[in-house]
């Protein structure tokens, strides 16, 4: 599900979905904003939606969280030490309102997932740890089929035909005509 009807990040977001003012976190940074029209949040929200929103709408939705991070702040915010823990409430608020329980569940595996790796990678073997990382190392493997377990059910789900107010899909809708 996404609380976006499309991913133009040029737009002011608080213009095409001024329904986002409403969430205490979003209205809080809105009315704190002293930019032009708003501008500076709309572009933290759109960096957060970025960051978060797992529709087809968004085509980076399927990098991995640490990368997706780095991507966003260099390329998207043009700002390598963007401080995303600043912005954890509106993250989390944000993952609220648009993630399903199978979402929220992937998103939380796979930043373990991305920790586990850089922990390994920065973890040098030594005769008293060798063990331990052979044991990470050899566990992983357990966390990627369940990630992409995840994955695929999260596509059935969405392609379940599910509807809200559990209405029939038209004949467009399920791809007939």
């Amino acid at each position: 599900m996404s609380l976006l009807v499309s991913f133009d990040v040029d737009a002011n977001i608080w213009e095409i979905e001024p329904q986002l003012k409403i969430p205490a976190v979003f209205a809080e940074l809105y009315k704190n904003d002293k930019s032009k029209n708003k501008a500076h949040s709309s572009k933290i929200m759109w960096a957060i939606a970025l960051l978060v929103d797992n529709s087809d709408f968004n085509k980076f939705r399927n990098l991995p969280i640490k990368e997706k991070k780095e991507f966003i702040s260099e390329d998207y915010l043009q700002n390598p030490d963007f401080n995303w823990e600043m912005y954890t409430p509106l993250i989390e608020e944000f993952k609220e309102l648009t993630l399903s329980k199978l979402e929220k569940s992937l998103f939380i595996y796979e930043e373990k997932l991305d920790e586990r790796t850089e922990f390994v990678k920065n973890t040098k073997y030594s005769l008293d740890n060798a063990a331990v990382l052979d044991k990470i190392i050899s566990s992983t493997k357990p966390l990627f089929d369940l990630i992409g377990k995840l994955r695929d059910d999260i596509l059935k789900e969405k392609s379940s035909g599910e509807t809200k107010g559990d209405m029939e899909e038209s004949a467009s809708e399920r791809g007939i005509v």
